[in-house]
């Protein structure tokens, strides 16, 4: 657990490499433990770590891994989180047939446990999606529905994430005045 403790004291600090490092200690001693929760846990925190340093198919490896592992052991309170990393990588990866079928899956979740924030959440990454598939009118809806969750939830860091995200749209469509808006809503938060 300490090592966890240290690994994600790294990550806040920016130190990806050190707390990757101490993410893979934890990872050795968790196979050889009979702790399912804790290696679907310290494998998708590898994955985090990897996403932090733009290396999006060792994430990849260590998401799919982690969601292997989620599913064979039916832990469901990590089948949301499992589902939007594998959303988030994927629309990286610029993937985004995967990433839909990711994000999809974590907004049914978050509606079956009825969670503003998580719904919010994978709203934003359906709209990342269809803003690569130039389905402006998709990826508008999904933006706007997120804000809004994401203003009630008080999830400040997300509600940044769907307002740049907007703003590229209205960029992309030739909107100016509502892409400035959505980008100064962002920079003010």
């Amino acid at each position: 657990r300490s090592l966890g403790v240290m690994a994600n004291t790294f990550i806040k600090q920016g130190n990806y490499p050190r707390a990757l490092e101490f993410q893979l200690k934890k990872l050795q001693i968790e196979e050889k433990r009979n702790n399912p929760r804790n290696l679907a846990s310290v494998l998708m925190n590898i994955g985090v770590a990897y996403i932090y340093q733009q290396e999006y198919r060792k994430s990849l490896e260590y998401y799919s891994k982690s969601d292997k592992v989620i599913n064979s052991f039916k832990l469901k309170d990590l089948t949301y989180y499992s589902a939007l990393n594998l959303g988030d990588v994927y629309d990286r990866l610029n993937v985004p047939d995967s990433a839909y079928i990711y994000f999809t899956r974590a907004l049914t979740i978050a509606k079956q446990l009825k969670d503003g924030d998580l719904i919010g959440t994978a709203m934003t990454g359906l709209g990342h999606t269809f803003l690569k598939l130039k389905d402006f009118a998709k990826a508008r809806a999904n933006y706007q529905a997120a804000i809004t969750y994401l203003k009630a939830a008080n999830d400040d860091e997300i509600l940044c994430e769907a307002a740049l995200g907007i703003a590229k749209l209205f960029q992309q469509t030739n909107q100016p005045d509502s892409a400035v808006h959505y980008a100064r809503f962002s920079q003010n938060l």
